[in-house]
C-alpha cells in the first residue's frame, strides 16, 4: 500500500510508488515499523562512505539531484547513494596531467620494447626480463587511460558506467600484478 502525496524532495524510505500525484509531488511506498528500523540500521552501520562524500543512502526510485552511485550503501541492490553533483567529477587539470603522464609511460615503455627488439645485443635475459615490465607497464598505463577517460567523460566511479567496462579495472589490476611481480624477478636475477 501507498502513503499519502509528499513533496517531491522528500525522502521515501521503502521507495517511490508508481501512483500518480500532482506536479512536484510523489507517492511513497508504506515503510512500517520494522521497514523503518531496518533504514535506521543501515544508516547506523553501512552508510558510513555515502555520508563521509556529502551523499544519501536512499531507494532509487526517489529523486535525486546528483546523481546515484552503487555499492556504498547497505541493504538492496536498489538502495543507492544519491551523491551530490560533481563528486566524481575529475578537473581538467588533473585529468591533463594524468594524460600527459599515462602518455610519456606510453612512449618509454614502447620505446624500450622496440629497441629490445630492433637491437640484438640487447637479447639477453636480463635484457627480455626488462621488456617483459616493459610491456606489463604499457599495458597497465593503457587500462589506466581508458578507465581516466571513461570516468572523467560520465563523471562517475567505472563501477557505475557500464558493467563490461568493469573489466578493464580488473585488467588493470592483473597488469599492476604483474609490474610488482617482474619487479621482484629482476630484482632477484640483479641480487642473486
Amino acid at each position: 500500500s501507498t502513503q499519502p502525496c509528499v513533496l517531491r524532495s522528500s525522502i521515501c524510505i521503502a521507495g517511490v510508488s508508481s501512483l500518480q500525484c500532482g506536479v512536484g509531488l510523489q507517492c511513497c511506498m508504506e515503510c512500517n515499523n520494522t521497514c523503518q528500523d531496518t533504514d535506521s540500521w543501515f544508516r547506523s552501520h553501512r552508510d558510513n562512505f555515502c555520508v563521509g562524500i556529502g551523499g544519501s543512502c536512499q531507494q532509487e526510485s526517489n529523486y535525486c539531484a546528483g546523481s546515484y552511485e552503487a555499492g556504498m550503501c547497505g541493504g538492496p541492490a536498489p538502495r543507492k547513494c544519491c551523491t551530490p553533483q560533481g563528486t566524481f567529477s575529475v578537473p581538467v587539470p588533473h585529468f591533463v596531467l594524468q594524460t600527459i603522464l599515462l602518455v610519456v609511460i606510453i612512449l618509454t615503455n614502447s620505446l624500450v620494447i622496440m629497441v629490445t627488439i630492433l637491437d640484438k645485443e640487447h637479447h639477453t635475459i636480463p635484457n627480455i626480463g626488462i621488456t617483459s615490465l616493459a610491456v606489463a607497464d604499457l599495458l597497465l598505463a593503457v587500462a589506466w587511460f581508458v578507465i581516466q577517460l571513461l570516468v572523467f567523460t560520465h563523471s562517475t566511479t567505472i563501477t557505475n558506467i557500464e558493467k563490461n567496462w568493469r573489466h578493464v579495472q580488473d585488467l588493470a589490476f592483473v597488469f599492476e600484478m604483474s609490474v610488482i611481480l617482474h619487479i621482484l624477478l629482476i630484482t632477484l636475477d640483479r641480487y642473486t
